[in-house]
């Protein structure tokens, strides 16, 4: 569950794009961790990991398939979407996984001010795209800080589900 909230909500990935993330997307260099991801209308890109994210990243790492069913198949990506928003839900915030890649939209954005970047790390084929995503309620933002007070601390060799 970690993981996946982590890579929807500081990588800015889609359930989609989660469920097809395997070995071979891991490119690890001097500079950090990047995935390559394949995105929607199998665009592939390149994300950064941030240094904070990455020991969850490298804890979910596994040969194939980062995330399989009890069946041994690769986890659909409605599966991801629906566990995520449960657990969100669980915790009494009215979320679902697509909104933490809003909250990673909007405060890329915030950061670098730079609208083709920050549509470049989304897979956005328009920048007009992405300025829907760089918008949230004010509130909204308030309220997401919490779930990061909710993450489990992780033991060093500990495997995200």
């Amino acid at each position: 569950m970690l993981v996946w909230l982590v890579l929807a909500g500081w990588c800015g990935l889609r359930a989609g794009e989660i469920s097809r993330l395997r070995d071979e997307s891991v490119i690890e260099t001097d500079e950090g961790i990047f995935l390559r991801v394949d995105g929607k209308g199998g665009k592939e890109r390149i994300v950064p990991v941030p240094e904070e994210i990455a020991p969850i990243v490298r804890g979910s790492m596994r040969p194939g398939a980062w995330f399989r069913t009890p069946s041994g198949r690769a986890t659909p990506p409605r599966y991801i979407s629906r566990e995520t928003s449960q657990y969100l839900q669980s915790l009494g915030l009215p979320y679902v996984l697509h909104q933490l890649r809003h909250r990673f939209g909007t405060q890329h954005y915030r950061l670098c001010r730079d609208i083709r970047q920050t549509q470049e790390l989304m897979g956005h084929g328009s920048p007009a795209t992405t300025a829907l995503y760089t918008l949230v309620a004010p509130g909204a933002m308030k309220s997401m800080k919490r779930l990061g007070k909710t993450f489990p601390k992780l033991a060093p060799d500990t495997r995200a589900a």
